[in-house]
């Protein structure tokens, strides 16, 4: 039976605590949110069915056994009908298991105990789309602070990651943490762009600020390698 699995492929962790970390990424189709800069509008705004399930995953387990990381992404990765599966087979297999979720949605407390790092990346103003119904929609559900701490109180490690498009999200981003609680140190800013000319653009005023608010600085490691390709 196919699932919302659209893509399986080795290769380097580019964002985040774990940036340049060999890893297994697992890539599911669908999401909540409609963010205007998406960087896979193919798991989003137009979502493609998945051509992979869950034996395929064993497989890339089985091939990549010298690879102890692996990364279940989306799209938003919660959504998909067979993630206990695919956690399941991860902890069967000894993978260290890092999940990427917008933070807006929960799963079975046990599968969340499972998650070795949840990489939770909640959605500035900055991420709201252009078309009013969509707008409405994804302003609705972009931030859920109960969702946030029940991640950082499941999961054995954290980290937040915001996409910073302005300067001026500093303030949204200061408001989050004071009505939230989380740690600086656990927050990671990432300029906001899909080519090496946009991100490049951001990098230096991005870091400055990271420096005077005390967060850490992330890169996109696959962009700067590879450019804006897929499987990568």
């Amino acid at each position: 039976m196919k699932t919302n699995i659209c893509e399986i492929y080795p290769c380097l962790q580019g964002e985040g605590s774990r940036a340049g970390t060999p890893s297994i990424l697992i890539r599911t189709s669908g999401c909540n949110l409609r963010c205007r800069w998406c960087d896979t509008p193919y798991t989003s705004w137009q979502p493609e069915e998945g051509i992979y399930n869950t034996e395929d995953v064993l497989f890339a387990l089985n091939a990549n056994t010298h690879i102890e990381d692996v990364i279940i992404t989306g799209g938003e990765p919660t959504l998909c009908r067979s993630l206990g599966e695919i956690i399941e087979l991860c902890v069967e297999k000894g993978k260290r298991i890092t999940l990427e979720t917008n933070a807006t949605q929960l799963i079975a407390e046990n599968l969340m105990r499972a998650v070795d790092l949840v990489s939770l990346s909640p959605k500035l103003s900055n991420s709201s789309p252009a078309e009013k119904a969509a707008a409405l929609r994804h302003d609705t559900d972009r931030i859920r602070i109960s969702v946030i701490r029940k991640w950082i109180e499941s999961a054995a490690d954290y980290h937040l990651k915001f996409v910073v498009s302005d300067p001026g999200d500093i303030r949204e981003i200061n408001e989050l943490i004071e009505e939230s609680g989380i740690e600086r140190r656990n927050i990671y800013l990432m300029p906001e762009g899909r080519t090496e000319k946009e991100l490049q653009q951001k990098r230096l005023w991005l870091a400055d600020l990271c420096i005077r608010e005390g967060f850490r600085y992330c890169e996109r490691l696959h962009i700067i390698i590879y450019g804006d390709k897929r499987g990568v």
